[in-house]
C-alpha cells in the first residue's frame, strides 16, 4: 500500500516552503546520553539530515516502493521539528502516516503528538496516547516524562511524582519538592519501593518536623526500610536541617510571633505548637539533663526592631519571625552560634545559607552545616494554594478584588502567577 503522493507531494513543497530556516538550525538529532535500546525498526540513515533532506529522502523511498524507509525518515523529520518545537510541523509531517505505521512506529508518532499538543487533544487525549505500547526503553521513559509534565499541569502532584520516578531519569530533589506538594490524603504507599520512598519521608517530615526526637527515631526505620533509596543518600536540606537543631544544645529558645494584629490568631495556633512540642519533649527527657532552659515569647507587632534585636540576643534557637520584613531585619544579627527556624523565606536567595547535603546521615556528625532552616508559610504559598483548588475545580475565568496593601498585592500577584 503506497501514500496517495500527489496530497504528499503538496505537502511537502509547502512545508519546504515553510521550512527554510528550520534545517540550517536544526542540523542535526539531539543528542542523548541514554544507553537504552534503540527504536525497533530504526534504519541507518545519517544522523546530519535537515528536515527538507528528510522530506526528500522519504519521497525517494516513496517512489522506490519502501513503506517502511518512507515512514521512518518522516518519523525522523518529526522527531527534529519537534526538537526545534515547530509543532505545526510535526502534525503535519504525522498525520498522513498514522494508518500506515507499525505499533512501534505508532507509539513513537504519538508520543510526538502528545509533547507538541495537538490543538485538538485534551489532557487526557494525551495521555492515552502516552500509554502506547512499545518495546523500546527509551520512548517509554520518554512517554513517562511526557505523562509527569501533564500531572504538574494538572496540579496533579501524586502522579506527577510517580511519572517522574518511573521514569527511570529524574531529578531527586526536584522529584522531592514535587512530594511536598501531595494532598495529606494522598499520601498512601503503593508497593512500588522508590516511589514509596518519597511519599514515607514526606509523610515523616509533616508529622515529626516539631519534634527532633521522633524525628530522628522515624528517619532510623525509613534507612531501614528503604536502606537502597536515593533519598538515604542524599537527606533533603531541610531534614539536615531539623536534625541539626536536634544535634545542639538548646537551653535558651525565643520564639518571634504577631501575637497581636490581623495574623494573631496563625501566630496563637504556631504558638499553641511550639507550647505542646515544648512539653512533650521536656517530658521524654526524664532522667536527664533538661536541653531547654527558658522559651519565651516575643510580640514582632508590639516590639521596636532594636527590642527585637535585643530579644534574640542571648537565645540559641530562634523560632520565627513570621512576618519576611521582620525576618530580613533579625538574620544579619543572628551570631553564628544561634540557630534559625524562619517561619518565612526570602526573596534573595544569596541571604539564606545554603545547607550541604552529606551523602547519609552517617555524615552528620562530622559536617559543619548552616543553622539557619527556613520554612516557607508566606502569602505566596497561600495564593498559589487557591489557584491550584480553583483550577482542579474548573474555574475558568476567576476574578482578583483585594485591599491595596502589600500582602494582598503579593498574594494577587501570585495567584495571577500560577493561575497563568
Amino acid at each position: 500500500m503506497t501514500i496517495n503522493f500527489s496530497l504528499f507531494n503538496c505537502r511537502r513543497m509547502a512545508l519546504l516552503a515553510l521550512l527554510v530556516g528550520l534545517g540550517a538550525c536544526s542540523a542535526t538529532t539531539p543528542k542523548s546520553t541514554h544507553t537504552s535500546a534503540p527504536i525497533v525498526n530504526t534504519p541507518a540513515v545519517a544522523l546530519t539530515l535537515t528536515f527538507p533532506q528528510l522530506l526528500d529522502q522519504a519521497e525517494l523511498a516513496e517512489n522506490n516502493d519502501q513503506a517502511l524507509r518512507r515512514n521512518q525518515y518522516l518519523l525522523q523529520a518529526a522527531e527534529l521539528a519537534n526538537t526545534a518545537q515547530q509543532c505545526q510541523h510535526v502534525h503535519s509531517v504525522l498525520a498522513p502516516i498514522y494508518p500506515l505505521l507499525d505499533s512501534e512506529q505508532l507509539a513513537q508518532a504519538k508520543l510526538y503528538r502528545a509533547q507538541c499538543v495537538h490543538p485538538n487533544d485534551t489532557y487526557q487525549t494525551r495521555l492515552t496516547l502516552l500509554e502506547a505500547p512499545t518495546s523500546s526503553s527509551l520512548i517509554q521513559q520518554q512517554q513517562w516524562h511526557a505523562k509527569a509534565v501533564i500531572y504538574e499541569a494538572l496540579f496533579d502532584a501524586r502522579n506527577a511524582v510517580n511519572a517522574h520516578v518511573t521514569s527511570q531519569d529524574y531529578d531527586i530533589n526536584y522529584v522531592w519538592r514535587l512530594a511536598q506538594k501531595i494532598p495529606g490524603e494522598q499520601l498512601q504507599l503503593i508497593g512500588n519501593s522508590e516511589i514509596d520512598g518519597f511519599i514515607r519521608l514526606t509523610k515523616i517530615l509533616r508529622e515529626h518536623a516539631l519534634n527532633q526526637y521522633e524525628l530522628a527515631s522515624q528517619l532510623t526505620q525509613f534507612q531501614y526500610q528503604f536502606p537502597n533509596h536515593p533519598l538515604v543518600k542524599h537527606l533533603p536540606s531541610e531534614i539536615i536541617g531539623l536534625l541539626q537543631i536536634r544535634n545542639n544544645t538548646a537551653q535558651r529558645v525565643a520564639v518571634l510571633l504577631p501575637l497581636t494584629g490581623r495574623l494573631a490568631a496563625q501566630a496563637q495556633q504556631i504558638k499553641q505548637g511550639v507550647v505542646a512540642a515544648y512539653l512533650a519533649s521536656q517530658s521524654q527527657q526524664q532522667g536527664y539533663e533538661q536541653m531547654i532552659e527558658s522559651l519565651y515569647f516575643v510580640d514582632t507587632n508590639t516590639q521596636t526592631d532594636e527590642a527585637l534585636i535585643a530579644a534574640i540576643a542571648e537565645a540559641d534557637l530562634i523560632i520565627g519571625p513570621l512576618l519576611k520584613p521582620k525576618l530580613e531585619l533579625i538574620l544579619p544579627h543572628i551570631k553564628p552560634n544561634q540557630q534559625l527556624l524562619g517561619l518565612n523565606r526570602l526573596d534573595t536567595d544569596s541571604l539564606v545559607p545554603q545547607l550541604d547535603p552529606p551523602a547519609s546521615t552517617e555524615f552528620l556528625a562530622n559536617t559543619s552545616l548552616s543553622n539557619h532552616t527556613f520554612f516557607a508559610l508566606s502569602p505566596e504559598d497561600e495564593a498559589e494554594q487557591i489557584a491550584e483548588l480553583m483550577f482542579t475545580q474548573q474555574y475558568q475565568q476567576p476574578i482578583l478584588i483585594h485591599a491595596p496593601d502589600r500582602t494582598a498585592t503579593r498574594m494577587a500577584e501570585a495567584f495571577t502567577a500560577r493561575w497563568q
